[in-house]
């Protein structure tokens, strides 16, 4: 496993997007509910 730390900050990297969809989701629902 000598590739493991890259596998790791892929991994990380993938959480991190998924993660800063569903809170740019939630700021364009609370922006829509603050209208």
């Amino acid at each position: 496993m000598a590739m493991g730390g890259g596998v790791r900050m892929s991994v990380i990297a993938f959480l991190l997007s998924i993660m800063a969809g569903v809170i740019a989701n939630y700021i364009c629902k609370w922006l829509d509910e603050r209208d």
